[in-house]
């Protein structure tokens, strides 16, 4: 590596900026003033954006004369230096008076051309300014090194050990610039040195001195990386510099330090090279290991940083601190608290007290003493300060970066939820996932305590919520023992019953205040060189003043600031003092507000007050004036002039946006009972806001208004993103995308006015270009929950309604797109979007060059997305799912422990709710109203959600001592029912949270089944047994119950339901079987329903009484109640166990809830899909089979009857074919797909003709039923194994027996199958060996024989077309390979989790290929073992048909969802095989794969290893398993066909818009 950069450096240009170093050595500055003043100087060294270096001065203090401050650092070279200075204040944040910023270019110009190192400025207020520089080029540095020809002619070859130390050189030379310069040193030394033949032991000596960095090496992988690789670094370079300087100052009367070692080598000529070079690549290597080792670590620490940053920090910075020598008393009390073994401490008192102050004040020294963990202001200015959630975050993110080992836990923890968001998690929750559990997993504490600062926290959300926030922060110090936390508020209600009795507190009275403001005023006069002439005046009225201030901070700042409007002392001090005694605060108020506001200015007043007080966050000057400006004719000065008059009152902060002076500022404007009519700002100015907003995006918006050059790029992979931004998206359009909704849902008086602006703005070409700005500042799914809020909202038209609702469906189907990318708003979202959407119709005639999809074609968005209403999100199995009573949410509960709430229209989990349990979510329900959901889980709790806060709404309902496993409201939503494990049934209040009932008598079984009557005076519960459910009925009222007991399962009952006016209850069973209940008799109602083949897991009863729907396995069965007849098809879609299944309240939908983490709706009418008469009778068949050229189906009944479909339409060709008179067991076509062949359980075997639907012959020979029936390649014979333990072959042309009844197996026949020569047919028995049989056709002698094949009575055997091998189903669902020469078993194939169905050799008898029961088709490779590629997934239901193309690229599958997929093995001939689809005279083929084609977890297609194109998660599995066609064109994963013949992609993306666009 060392000689690789040697090679590409070229050290000591002086033409080139990165082989110099600054050193800036002074600044200096000129002040003139009568006053004392202390100033503080600033230099930042800045890589374009990114602040590399940040030099802070001490604060200096200067009346008249020369101010300066000594630096002396050496700085890395950039682009540019700027210093500051800062005129210190002590009470707000310190001014910056002069910035200067200097390109590095002209200082090396300026260095060039003088001989002084003084670059001289003239500052904005007419100071002097100087700054003293030096630049080192490493050629100047070389010219002084001074190698004596007498060491070089004596110090001899000591080439490898200083290549060796070169090579360390060269690592520190790519960390910063003062190692080139040492590097530089050492290329001119080592020049010289190559030329020498000499070596000398004493240079190891010299080099023996380097070891000493190997400790500090050691260690620095124990610190932080930059401060340790630092340090280690600074220490290697001290010491060359230091033996470098020795060498320049030879002389000649003394050969220095190298030539004394030189003349004691002489005395010791055995100097061995070779350990020499060895102790110097110890060294190298010592060194290069440890520099890997921090880098790596340091790797891993900006990936912590990264994760951290999903948590969105967002910090307000204190607005003052406390004066010199005020407050001492409470910070010495604070000093000795953080000293102390106590853990709260709450610092109290009324508005106004300087508890900001303080807490800020404290802030600073506990920072300067490293024990600053976090701090966070609370605040009612914008939004998101006063966020609890933002609370938590804010103090997680600091303390994760003030010690490291928890925020690598919190990171951890962050990065293992994909779906990361506690955007409105309940709060208890959100500390237990961010705070305490992290905080388990670290092992070591630190020596020192971490201090946490929540200021102001009765500005945090609601009185709620700051309760939750102060329990989260109690059980945080009680769990960690090394964190502290500080709380700051006003002694309102809810905090004064929230904290802890034991906790330290602090009062600020009012009346022990006077001192500190005594002490305020005196410093603000006294620094204040405007007020030098009035002082006199001023002091003798501080007691007055004091008095007037009641004890209040705020009224004395305020006071202070009025005193500099403008006015005369003298008048100005009259009217301050005489304010009255009483709400003296608000009196200040309106008096400063009465001077600063003229009559005349008081509807610009409102105008612009307005906009500060009722913004979504605060704005800038500039910001609010172009808001403002062109909607009320404002000149540009007056939000300039307006915030100077209030100067008393309104602060501009660092970040240059207007804040309030103080929260009660804010109070008083708002409370129209104190404040006069003419300064009150109402609620109305919403409406101007709206309008407003709207305006500036219908201005400002524009196509690709960042300049996004590729679409293979996402928004986060460009760099200079942020900056992008800044220049592109003006403040007020920032604010005008984010937050127009915000106004117009505040609307007091919505208008026609508004639905117009509403249709104008949301039908226009600027929509596009504000989703665009909504994904760059990240705001999609936000704008998603607003919009749907706004929709919600009374007052809005129809056709203003549509147009929202559509935006939201746009953004919430192509969410992930969208969010992440603005190129793929075009070149995907828009390409995928349904062709009778409006915004297809508006914008696909603008945006021609992009991809065309034929699935969307005569298509709007509901069957568009016919498939895809599935929640998708929790990351383990779905245990429960119900729908609320007004069907627009769905609330689920989890094995990943939470509940989650789903709007229905949208498909999406509202993003403000996030709700955990400790352990495994077991029942969910709404309550009537949808104000709240309660869940039970197996942490042994029951909680109630408020659904419109996002927020837990009381404390967790605690007393069971098992799982929760149900829980139900009453109808009136007073009350909470909850069954549990520990077989008791409790009864809860809803706002209390108070246990009102509980009995523990009734039930000896896990209770697993609680409900309501619809008076709310009875709870029904439901327990069950091995083979009995025992139901009871409680009288609350009485305490009384009844029990009733239902017998009639044979196995463990599954699951329990009653009807909704509880006449009825359903249950599952093991068994297999269903059984309807009457709950008053006890007696079984109808038949016992057995048409399940698997466990019935879930069931449960429509809102109507009318249906009940069985999940068993993956599917779900609707049953009518009263005849007990099927509705309907099997609704198939899930791919595991579905584990609960519930109606809407309207019973026309269904929600289930699956092992595979999907949650899925259902519409009852449709089946999800539209019907046909095929799908119709699937429910009724028993086997099925498809011809060989796929035009038919054939399915066979229970009744005997046989039907034949199309499989293109779904529709019955001919009429059904009657021969038998019992169950249809087996079906086969002729392989040149003219007859079918039936076996029966008749004991009979028809022949059919299917193109006439006749039967042809009738063969009989069997006595028990007939099993399995197989036909030779040439249809000259048909084979058929029976229940008779015998099979025989049968001559198709006489009818007659051919070889009748072959002996030899011990049990019934379950599969036959000729070779494809027809000499021979192989047979399979069900017997305890598993046995399969070959046999002779034509002498029917058993030529061979094995064992190993599978105990499933439908099990496949099959020949390879050279009938050198037959496949069979062995043990466990895997596929044998036997070798019929050999006679031995070549391998077992694993892989399907299911029986199998069918088996097929490719005709190169290289492959063979495997459909089951589990919905996939493998492909095996005989050559290996192995499978080949990937498992072909799509099918919904059992696969019964598979085959080879005859050239073997093709494969084609046919599944009992009648449902015919064709999949690419490879892609060579795929065109060719399947032509492209016409529709409209445009090609339509499907996407072509890619060899390997790779998806994101979030669908996005990579094509040659770059972003292509975003797929909806209904094409995607199509697409990896290399699927190119699907019949019926609409089924469920279907083949995706495109045409890409305009298609823009890449560098080329911006091409979509065509030239004609709007």
């Amino acid at each position: 590596m060392a000689q690789n950069l040697i090679g590409q450096m070229q050290l000591g240009d002086p033409q080139r900026l990165d082989s110099m170093q600054l050193h800036i050595i002074a600044l200096s500055m000129e002040w003139k003033s009568s006053f004392m003043h202390k100033f503080q100087a600033e230099i930042c060294v800045l890589n374009g954006p990114t602040t590399i270096k940040k030099c802070i001065s001490k604060k200096e203090g200067v009346k008249k004369g020369k101010i300066q401050w000594k630096f002396n650092v050496s700085v890395p070279i950039a682009s540019e230096v700027v210093f500051k200075i800062l005129k210190h204040h002590t009470f707000q944040s310190n001014e910056a008076i002069t910035t200067v910023s200097v390109p590095f270019s002209e200082i090396f110009k300026f260095y060039k051309g003088n001989s002084q190192n003084n670059m001289s400025f003239q500052g904005p207020n007419g100071e002097k300014l100087s700054l003293t520089i030096e630049l080192t080029t490493i050629q100047d540095m070389l010219q002084r090194v001074v190698l004596p020809s007498a060491i070089l002619e004596r110090l001899g070859d000591a080439k490898q050990p200083v290549e060796l130390l070169l090579g360390i050189g060269i690592q520190l030379g790519e960390v910063n610039s003062t190692a080139k310069i040492v590097l530089g040193l050492f290329s001119k030394i080592h020049e010289e040195l190559k030329k020498q033949e000499l070596c000398t032991q004493q240079v190891a000596t010299l080099f023996d001195q380097f070891k000493l960095f190997c400790p500090l090496v050691a260690k620095a992988q124990e610190l932080e990386i930059f401060e340790s690789l630092q340090q280690v670094i600074q220490g290697i370079l001290n010491l060359i510099q230091e033996v470098l300087e020795a060498i320049s100052k030879y002389n000649n009367n003394n050969l220095g330090i190298i030539g004394q070692l030189l003349d004691q080598y002489k005395s010791n000529p055995d100097l061995d090279i070779q350990k020499l070079s060895t102790r110097f690549k110890h060294l190298y290597d010592a060194f290069n290991t440890s520099l890997q080792v921090d880098w790596a670590y340091n790797w891993k620490q900006e990936q912590i940083k990264s994760v951290l940053a999903d948590l969105k920090p967002n910090f307000r910075k204190p607005a003052a601190f406390c004066a010199q020598n005020t407050c001492l008393d409470v910070l010495d009390v604070l000093d000795q608290w953080a000293k102390s073994s106590e853990k709260l401490f709450w610092l109290y008192g009324i508005a106004g007290m300087g508890k900001s102050t303080i807490a800020a004040t404290f802030s600073t020294k506990l920072a300067e003493q490293k024990l600053l963990g976090g701090y966070h202001i609370c605040s009612r200015d914008g939004t998101i300060h006063q966020s609890p959630t933002q609370l938590v975050h804010n103090l997680c993110y600091q303390l994760s970066l003030v010690y490291k080992p928890f925020g690598t836990q919190v990171a951890k923890a962050i990065a293992a939820d994909s779906l990361f968001s506690t955007r409105g998690m309940a709060t208890t929750a959100l500390f237990e996932f961010l705070f305490l559990n992290p905080l388990k997993l670290v092992h070591f504490q630190p020596t020192f305590s971490c201090i946490l600062i929540v200021d102001a926290l009765d500005e945090c959300g609601d009185p709620e919520e700051r309760q939750h926030v102060i329990h989260g922060l109690e059980q945080l110090v009680r769990s960690c023992n090394w964190v502290k936390v500080l709380i700051t508020s006003r002694p309102t209600v809810d905090v004064q019953q929230s904290v802890e009795t034991q906790i330290q507190t602090w009062s600020l009275d009012p009346q022990k205040n006077d001192s500190n403001i005594m002490q305020f005023f005196q410093i603000k006069f006294c620094d204040n060189p405007e007020l030098k002439c009035d002082l006199d005046i001023l002091f003798s009225a501080i007691p007055a003043l004091t008095k007037q201030a009641s004890g209040l901070f705020i009224w004395a700042k305020t006071a202070y600031e009025y005193l500099q409007s403008g006015l005369a002392i003298s008048k100005a001090l009259n009217e301050l003092l005489q304010i009255g005694s009483q709400d003296n605060l608000h009196s200040l108020y309106q008096t400063v507000l009465s001077h600063a506001i003229p009559l005349k200015e008081i509807a610009t007043y409102h105008v612009v007050m307005s906009a500060i007080l009722l913004a979504a966050e605060p704005l800038t000057e500039n910001g609010l004036t172009a808001l403002l400006f062109e909607t009320n004719q404002l000149e540009k000065s007056t939000i300039g002039r307006i915030v100077t008059r209030l100067k008393a009152l309104i602060y501009v902060g660092d970040n240059k946006r207007i804040y309030m002076i103080h929260p009660s500022f804010r109070e008083y404007l708002s409370n129209s009972q104190v404040c006069p009519p003419e300064f009150h700002i109402s609620q109305e100015q919403h409406d101007i806001l709206f309008e407003k907003t709207i305006h500036i995006m219908q201005q400002q918006l524009r196509f690709n208004i960042c300049e996004m050059e590729s679409s293979y790029d996402i928004n986060d992979d460009i760099k200079d993103i942020e900056h992008r931004i800044e220049v592109n998206i003006s403040e007020e359009l920032q604010y005008s995308v984010r937050y127009w909704v915000y106004h117009a849902t505040r609307s007091r008086h919505w208008s026609s006015k508004h639905d117009n602006t509403l249709k104008s703005f949301g039908s226009g070409s600027q929509v596009l270009y504000w989703i665009e700005v909504l994904s760059l500042l990240k705001y999609v799914r936000s704008m998603v929950l607003e919009l749907t809020k706004l929709v919600e909202q009374t007052g809005i038209d129809n056709e203003a309604k549509m147009t929202l609702e559509e935006i939201i469906t746009f953004l919430s189907k192509f969410i992930t797109p969208i969010s992440q990318s603005v190129c793929h708003i075009y070149i995907s979202a828009l390409a995928f979007i349904p062709d009778q959407s409006w915004i297809a119709k508006r914008f696909w005639k603008f945006h021609t060059n992009r991809a065309v999809i034929k699935n969307t074609q005569k298509q709007d968005w509901n069957k568009s997305q016919i498939h895809s209403r599935i929640l998708k999100g929790h990351t383990d199995g779905v245990t429960s799912a119900t729908f609320s009573s007004d069907n627009k949410y769905v609330a689920s509960g989890s094995f990943d422990k939470t509940v989650k709430i789903w709007n229905v229209e949208t498909g999406l989990q509202l993003s403000n709710i996030s709700w955990r349990h400790r352990d495994y979510v077991r029942s969910i329900d709404f309550s009537s109203n949808n104000q709240y959901v309660v869940s039970g889980s197996n942490d042994c709790t029951v909680r109630i959600w408020d659904l419109e806060t996002g927020k837990q709404k009381i404390h967790d309902l605690q007393g069971h001592r098992g799982w929760v496993s149900s829980v139900a409201f009453s109808l009136n939503t007073k009350y909470v029912v909850s069954g549990s494990d520990d077989r008791t049934v409790r009864v809860w209040d809803v706002e209390t949270g108070q246990q009102i009932y509980i009995e523990s008598q009734g039930h000896r079984e896990y209770v697993t089944l609680v409900s309501f009557s619809l008076d709310s005076m009875y709870v029904i519960s439901g327990s069950r047994a091995k083979s009995t459910i025992t139901v009871i009925l409680w009288d609350l009222k009485a305490g009384q119950y009844n029990i009733s007991t239902l017998h009639g399962h044979s196995w463990w009952i599954t699951d329990i339901a009653f009807s909704s006016d509880h006449k009825y209850m359903v249950s599952g069973c093991n068994d297999h079987t269903v059984r309807i209940w009457d709950t008053v008799t006890g007696q079984q109602k109808g038949s016992t329903i057995t048409d399940h083949e698997n466990i019935v897991m879930s069931v449960a009863f429509s809102s109507n009484s009318k249906y009940v729907a069985l999940a068993s396995d993956y599917t779900i069965q609707i049953w009518d109640v009263e005849n007990g007849q099927k509705i309907g098809p099997k609704l198939q879609g899930h791919r595991l166990t579905i584990r609960s299944v519930s109606f809407s309240m309207d019973s026309k939908y269904i929600v289930s809830g699956s092992d595979d983490t999907d949650i899925r709706i259902w519409d009852i009418a449709t089946g999800q899909q539209g019907t046909s008469e095929l799908q119709s009778h699937d429910s009724q068949n028993i086997e099925i089979k498809f011809s060989f050229d796929l035009r038919y189906v054939a399915t066979g009944y229970q009744d005997g009857a046989i039907r034949l479909w199309y499989t293109q339409t779904g529709e019955q060709k001919g009429l059904v074919l009657q021969g038998h008179i019992k169950q249809i067991s087996s079906l086969v076509f002729s392989f040149d797909n003219k007859y079918l062949i039936s076996g029966s359980y008749d004991c009979t075997i028809c022949i059919w003709e299917v193109e006439t639907s006749l039967q042809v012959k009738t063969l009989q020979d069997h006595s028990n039923p007939v099993h399995t029936v197989a036909i030779s390649i040439d249809n000259r014979y048909i084979a058929a194994g029976s229940g008779d333990w015998t099979f025989t072959i049968w001559d198709t042309k006489t009818g007659q027996s051919k070889s009748s009844k072959l002996p030899g197996h011990r049990c019934f026949v379950t599969s036959v199958a000729f070779s494809f020569d027809g000499k021979w047919v192989v047979s399979q028995q069900v017997d305890h060996a598993r046995t399969i049989r070959i046999w002779d056709v034509e002498s029917g002698k058993q030529e061979s024989t094995f064992n190993g094949g599978s105990h499933s009575p439908r099990t496949p055997v099959i020949f390879s077309l050279n009938n050198q091998y037959v496949a069979y189903e062995s043990e466990f669902y895997t596929v044998g390979i036997w070798d019929v020469k050999t006679s031995q078993q070549l391998y077992k194939l694993k892989g399907h989790t299911r029986d199998l169905r069918l088996l097929a050799f490719s005709s190169d008898n290289k492959y063979v290929v495997s459909a089951s029961e589990d919905r996939t088709v493998r492909i095996w490779d005989l050559e290996t073992g192995q499978q080949k590629g990937n498992t072909l997934q799509g099918h919904t239901a059992a696969v019964e048909f598979v085959a080879f193309s005859s050239n073997n690229n093709i494969i084609v599958s046919g599944s009992r969802d009648y449902v015919i997929r064709k999949w690419t093995i490879s892609s060579t001939e795929t065109e060719t095989v399947v032509p492209p689809v016409l529709s409209d005279g445009i090609k339509f083929s499907p996407l072509p794969p890619t060899g390997n084609p790779s998806f994101l977890a979030d669908g996005w297609y990579y094509v040659d290893g770059r972003r292509y194109l975003w797929i909806p998660h209904l094409y995607r599995q199509a697409i990896v398993d290399s699927q190119i066609e699907c019949i019926p064109f609409d089924a469920p994963n279907p083949t995706l066909f495109i045409n890409l013949d305009k298609f823009v992609h890449g560098t080329n993306w911006t091409s979509i818009k065509s030239d004609d666009s709007e």
